[in-house]
């Protein structure tokens, strides 16, 4: 099993908004991600958001906290680049250089800085700071641990 086994079963079991976005979480709380297969063992994560009234309630930690349960038991390895962008509604992405960050609708949001800490707490280790200072994160699998 792997990362595209994962979108497949998503793409199955969960409300989908397209291709690859989709509803994810538990009675714990629940928001959306965005995210796409990379290689077998890779999932680019792109976005991850929850609706505005429901922020500050635990929800994306939930849902962070079932992405990387997934990444166990499916065992694939999450990457993504956090930053902020200039972007309303939830956690943003720009595709194009890989961003996923905190929305520029500064209620109830993560700050920017803060963002690198809040994926860190999820087992996000830091690799590597790019040009703009924004860090690249991954999630190793611990499937095989």
């Amino acid at each position: 099993m792997g990362a595209q086994d994962f979108v497949d079963e998503l793409r199955r079991e969960c409300f989908g908004l397209d291709e690859n976005t989709f509803f994810i979480g538990n009675e714990n709380g629940c928001g959306f991600i965005e995210a796409f297969v990379k290689d077998d063992n890779t999932l680019t994560l792109e976005k991850v958001w929850v609706v505005s009234k429901l922020r500050k309630q635990g929800h994306g930690s939930n849902v962070m906290k079932c992405l990387t349960h997934y990444a166990d038991v499916f065992g694939f390895d999450i990457e993504l680049l956090a930053a902020e962008i200039k972007a309303g509604g939830g956690f943003i992405m720009n595709s194009k250089t890989r961003m996923v960050s905190a929305s520029a609708d500064k209620k109830n949001r993560i700050s920017p800085k803060r963002l690198p800490k809040w994926y860190n707490k999820f087992g996000f280790e830091f690799i590597n700071k790019n040009q703009q200072g924004n860090w690249n994160m991954k999630y190793f699998s611990k499937k095989f641990l």
